[in-house]
């Protein structure tokens, strides 16, 4: 939710309102220059910044499939987004349960938001490369070794993080399926990620936080409810908060947002790609409730 502070200027001519009384209001507005602009529901969005994608209908002889497709994002309209490229006029999309659709499609092996080729990411080698230069000496073997740990690392950590926003953004959407679908592949990410990737202080702080992330979310195949989805979201996030302050595992800036009312009016954070707050601990109820507290880049 975005806040600015505003003058008004209203006709009261039953004395209806009073000073200091609060009100409520609707803003209409218009997008300049285009009436014809194509607009699609922001639940149907897997937003990654401007170039986002969605999941659009297709029908074949073996059923109905959604497929995967890169939009371009416009302005936002309260509950909606602008599509300036990527979809046309008459094409139906998913516009519920988006993230169950994402999750399910990573899980097979298909283009997904993490994998938009499908399958995972592969890194070549390039073998040839000093095969007309001089042998390598041991220091600068050692120092490509680390180079390769730390991108290895990096890679492995941004596909935890993304499962980890898309956990986020299921709650977010009161969405019970698409985030149990998205905190197991936040389960199978931590089992995956090898910790000899990791070395010296790195290494007990990848030990010790992620030993406290598979506990948070131990248990969430079996969960009923998004109550306990919440509970778990809300360990995990402590421990998350602390990998993205120790390893920086994304390009994009993370932001620690923190409502005062979760956890039973404890307070609680956790993190987005977004300043704009969209609470995962309370969802459509009290959507725009928190503060960011925290810029990590």
């Amino acid at each position: 939710m975005r806040v600015v502070k505003a003058r008004l200027e209203a006709t009261n001519k039953d004395l209806l309102l009073k000073p200091e009384m609060f009100v409520s209001g609707i803003l209409e507005a218009q997008a300049a220059g285009n009436s014809e602009a194509l607009i699609i529901p922001k639940s149907a969005v897997l937003w990654t910044g401007v170039r986002s994608v969605v999941y659009v209908k297709e029908q074949t002889e073996n059923g109905i499939n959604f497929l995967l497709r890169q939009v371009t994002l416009g302005p936002t309209l309260g509950d909606s987004y602008i599509i300036e490229a990527g979809l046309k006029p008459g094409e139906e999309i998913a516009v519920k349960g988006t993230f169950s659709i994402d999750a399910a499609a990573q899980l097979a092996g298909k283009p997904s938001m993490m994998s938009p080729d499908g399958g995972p990411a592969m890194t070549g080698h390039n073998h040839a490369a000093n095969s007309a230069s001089t042998p390598p000496t041991k220091s600068t073997i050692r120092e490509n070794e680390q180079q390769k740990t730390a991108i290895n690392s990096k890679e492995a950590l941004t596909e935890l993080f993304t499962d980890y926003l898309k956990f986020k953004d299921a709650l977010v959407e009161d969405d019970f399926e698409g985030a149990q679908q998205a905190a197991t592949l936040v389960q199978k990410d931590l089992d995956n990620i090898d910790m000899s990737l990791f070395s010296g202080k790195q290494h007990q702080i990848w030990m010790d936080l992620s030993k406290e992330s598979k506990l948070a979310i131990e248990h969430v195949a079996h969960f009923e409810n998004i109550a306990e989805l919440r509970e778990a979201f809300q360990l995990l996030s402590q421990a998350m908060r602390e990998m993205a302050n120790s390893f920086k595992p994304l390009d994009e800036v993370l932001y620690v947002q923190f409502c005062p009312m979760a956890d039973g009016n404890k307070g609680a954070s956790w993190l987005s790609l977004s300043r704009e707050i969209k609470n995962p601990y309370f969802g459509s109820s009290m959507l725009g409730c928190g503060e960011v507290t925290e810029e990590l880049d």
